[in-house]
């Protein structure tokens, strides 16, 4: 059982981080967070495309796709099926526990455990 530092709940099993609705910059400034939105058939369609550049060789380019058509496979099957983020397991419309390498920064919109903006560590 791995706990978020910021809502101390089991993240296999909740569904949102009750805690992680704000990002704090060291310079006092706060955005609201980024919610998790579940990817449609359409955008992993896109994402599979963005890979079709003659610079990834072909093993690269089926590594890096092939859990996305394996998602459209599902999702095609079973319309119904949501997905939750693949590394804190919230569900769509859900915020991210803290630490998750699929928040956005509401700041530069780039990953935000990896961005350069200045956040307040927790």
């Amino acid at each position: 059982m791995v706990k978020c530092k910021l809502c101390n709940q089991d993240m296999s099993k909740s569904d949102s981080c009750s805690k992680n609705k704000r990002i704090i910059y060291l310079d006092g400034s706060r955005l609201p967070a980024i919610k998790f939105k579940s990817p449609t058939i359409k955008d992993l369609e896109l994402s599979i495309k963005k890979f079709e550049n003659p610079n990834f060789t072909k093993s690269l380019r089926k590594k890096l796709t092939g859990n996305m058509q394996a998602t459209i496979e599902i999702m095609k099957k079973n319309p119904n099926t949501k997905q939750r983020c693949h590394d804190c397991n919230v569900i769509n419309g859900g915020f991210h526990h803290n630490g998750c390498d699929e928040e956005i920064c509401p700041r530069c919109k780039g990953q935000l455990i990896t961005c350069r903006c200045k956040k307040k560590s927790i």
